[in-house]
């Protein structure tokens, strides 16, 4: 009697066990069971954000490339004059004639009276100090042989970065019809080359640097290559101009354009506003898809885009 009551002890005790064990474990399983992931709007709206402002950014490096593609020859020179005699005028006439853009393809354009809007602001930086500094052509161990130096220096670093700017924008222009002559190339062009100009220009300091001790070597002697390597002054310029050419450029390509014809980059920017809306809309959805949110947010967005788009053409491009 007491053995059988010992087995049914002991199978009590098995079985009780397992009862603990089985609630053990659907306890871990319901701990383990991972939680819905909830929307990070706020990542969501920071990256938004970004990327409203990213677009903001490629529209107006896109827009002014076109805008300065487009200029004819003789307007581009008013923006980026490459002969060094044009540095040291008093004056300069300008006889341009107006234009207008067509959206399908965006025509040469040329400044007209602009030109003299653009000479009032001092744009481009090709007249007054340091050029008004030049008087003769000697360069020697005086201080108006220095001065003749500064101005001759400064003026061949920016009227040779400024030739190779035009060459660049004279492959994109529209006399001829070509594959980077459409504004959508263009626009993917920008997105390059700017930010590769951008870059060479973190190398102002050491070009300048050569150029100005070449312009030493040409126009003086020895001596005087010496005295501007050695004691300072061509590390002095080339120092300023690491600073300034690059914050000129990007004023250039980002500003000037809507200072001086900013009716005429309007126009540019409503004949491709399409492509922008399109590169925002791919934005929006990179945002939904890194921030892991509901994927439904992903499919309304392109509608509403959508939507916003058909409001700008019927009652704001139409006019």
């Amino acid at each position: 009697m007491k053995i059988y009551v010992f087995f049914l002890y002991i199978k009590a005790y098995i079985y009780m066990i397992d009862q603990i064990s089985l609630i053990e474990q659907k306890r871990n399983e319901n701990e383990n069971v991972d939680e819905p992931p909830k929307n990070d709007w706020k990542s969501f709206g920071k990256e938004l954000v970004f990327s409203t402002l990213l677009t903001i950014f490629i529209a107006l490096i896109g827009v002014n490339f076109i805008y300065f593609t487009s200029l004819n020859d003789e307007s581009q020179n008013v923006f980026f004059p490459s002969e060094l005699k044009k540095y040291f005028q008093t004056e300069e006439t300008q006889n341009l004639v107006g234009g207008s853009p067509e959206c399908r393809h965006t025509p040469t354009i040329v400044l007209g009276e602009l030109s003299n809007t653009l000479k009032k602001m001092g744009v481009p930086p090709s007249s007054g100090w340091p050029y008004s500094m030049k008087s003769g052509g000697s360069i020697d161990l005086t201080v108006q042989g220095i001065k003749n130096w500064i101005s001759l220096s400064v003026a061949d670093y920016y009227s040779n970065g400024r030739y190779y700017i035009k060459k660049i924008l004279r492959y994109f222009n529209n006399e001829e019809r070509h594959l980077f002559s459409t504004d959508f190339s263009k626009i993917l062009c920008a997105i390059i080359i700017i930010p590769f100009i951008l870059f060479v220009t973190s190398f102002t300091f050491v070009t300048s640097f050569i150029s100005s001790l070449i312009r030493a070597w040409k126009d003086s002697d020895i001596l005087f290559l010496a005295f501007v390597f050695f004691l300072g002054p061509a590390f002095i310029l080339s120092s300023g101009l690491s600073l300034i050419v690059p914050l000129q450029f990007l004023f250039t390509f980002l500003f000037i354009p809507l200072f001086t014809d900013h009716n005429m980059v309007f126009k540019i920017l409503s004949c491709n506003i399409e492509i922008f809306i399109l590169f925002f809309l791919s934005a929006s959805i990179i945002c939904v898809l890194k921030n892991e949110l509901d994927p439904t947010i992903g499919i309304i967005i392109p509608p509403c885009m959508g939507i916003v788009y058909l409001i700008y053409k019927i009652f704001f491009k139409s006019k």
